[in-house]
């Protein structure tokens, strides 16, 4: 299968994505709501990374982590936990699964790159300095 795709194939891309999800949520139904975590982690990796599905090194997941979650995604520090769960099962299901290139690296690494990172993730998410101008302006208005 595809695992590939440029800033072009957006109908390929959604098609795929679509397909690893449901093979994912069929795979792992023990893992609630794990979905649109895996969606947002994939979404990130076609829209502003190398656009490559197969292929997650623990510098890809401190980028989304701790740079661009941080700028642009809202959410509670007690919804952090979850979510990582979901990252970790989701990237398990793509080494068990065969669909994780042999440039990534190592299941355990990825595992543990996500476990160290939750606490200095939830700091991140709270820092306004690392704040993009949309989340800025949300913060903003939710706080008068």
């Amino acid at each position: 299968m595809r695992m590939n795709f440029g800033p072009d194939d957006e109908d390929a891309y959604f098609a795929r994505r679509d397909e690893l999800i449901a093979e994912f949520v069929a795979a792992r139904p023990d893992v609630p709501d794990a979905g649109p975590e895996a969606t947002l982690l994939l979404d990130w990796k076609w829209g502003y990374d190398d656009g490559d599905l197969a292929t997650w090194t623990t510098r890809h997941l401190k980028v989304f982590l701790l740079d661009w979650c941080p700028r642009k995604v809202m959410m509670s520090a007690r919804d952090a936990p979850p979510m990582f769960e979901a990252l970790r099962a989701f990237l398990a299901f793509l080494a068990t699964s065969g669909q994780l290139s042999r440039r990534s690296s190592s299941s355990g690494s990825l595992d543990a790159e996500l476990r160290k990172n939750l606490t200095p993730f939830v700091k991140a998410l709270g820092d306004s300095r690392k704040f993009g101008m949309g989340k800025s302006l949300l913060s903003a208005m939710g706080a008068s």
